[in-house]
């Protein structure tokens, strides 16, 4: 009958490989999650209630699911990773969907009436910032550090991050008007909103496909002197966005061809007049 040898050296190299394994994947794991924003999934009292535990601030970003500069936020400012790691460390973050039934109750209380509003309170529940727009990584940043020393003991220390904040290079989009309030919006132009606009009318003046195109073209419809408002609708087509450019929003197809002709006479490139619910 053969023998054979147990080594012992054998037995400690397993358990060696064992222990680095456990320790890298620890480490991945930590690193993957850490450069995302661990937003709060309590109401505001308790993300109240966590700040206080934690000598933090925190803030509330009122969103909802048709708010295009809302998703703009989400898909480029939230996922910057210094932005991410200096709000991990220093707020607690909370987000409310206007339309939940929570959500409007606040949107009552806050007086909510442009999105995204984005709200900074102290561990004792009072507003020290308020913002009614959508911010850049760098802005968002800015905004965060202008509040961190008003009615709170001293933050803790931020974790090391690289030093050089990662901008976004797209033009964002401002705001848009909650439903059901005044539609007057403090920028230039404003998105769509299903829910305010579909049985309006309006005059397109363009299409594009690019989001820095309609800055370029709302730049160059405020520079003819356009008294009417301008409206941006979103629409996807084959996967790729489409930006309707609309001027004015009227109640009657009528008033919207005779806004055409009127561009139309001071050599205002103008196309159909639409339905903002059939576009």
């Amino acid at each position: 009958m053969k023998k054979v040898f147990y080594n012992p050296v054998f037995r400690n190299l397993t358990l060696l490989s064992l222990v680095v394994v456990l320790f890298f994947t620890t480490i991945a794991a930590r690193y993957s999650n850490y450069n995302k924003i661990t937003f709060h999934t309590g109401d505001i009292a308790s993300a109240q209630k966590l700040a206080k535990e934690q000598r933090k601030l925190y803030f509330v970003d009122f969103v909802a699911s048709w708010c295009t500069p809302c998703k703009f936020m989400e898909e480029t400012t939230y996922k910057n990773a210094v932005l991410a790691n200096y709000i991990n460390d220093n707020y607690i973050p909370v987000k409310v969907d206007i339309d939940d039934f929570d959500g409007f109750v606040y949107k009552k209380k806050y007086n909510i009436k442009v999105l995204p509003t984005i709200m900074i309170f102290n561990e004792k529940g009072e507003v020290v910032g308020r913002k009614e727009e959508s911010m850049s990584a760098t802005d968002m940043m800015a905004f965060l550090k202008s509040k961190r020393g008003i009615s709170r003991p001293p933050l803790p220390r931020v974790s090391e991050a690289p030093k050089v904040l990662v901008t976004n290079t797209v033009v964002k989009p401002i705001k848009v008007v909650t439903p059901a309030t005044n539609p007057v919006v403090k920028s230039s132009f404003r998105y769509y909103d299903p829910k305010a606009d579909s049985k309006y009318f309006g005059v397109q003046i363009s299409v594009v496909s690019k989001l820095e195109s309609v800055d370029n073209e709302v730049k160059r419809i405020k520079r003819l002197k356009v008294n009417e408002q301008v409206i941006i609708y979103k629409k996807w087509k084959e996967g790729i966005p489409l930006y309707h450019v609309l001027v004015g929003k009227f109640a009657d197809k009528q008033k919207a061809e005779a806004y055409k002709a009127t561009l139309k006479s001071k050599d205002i490139v103008a196309g159909m007049v639409k339905m903002y619910s059939q576009i």
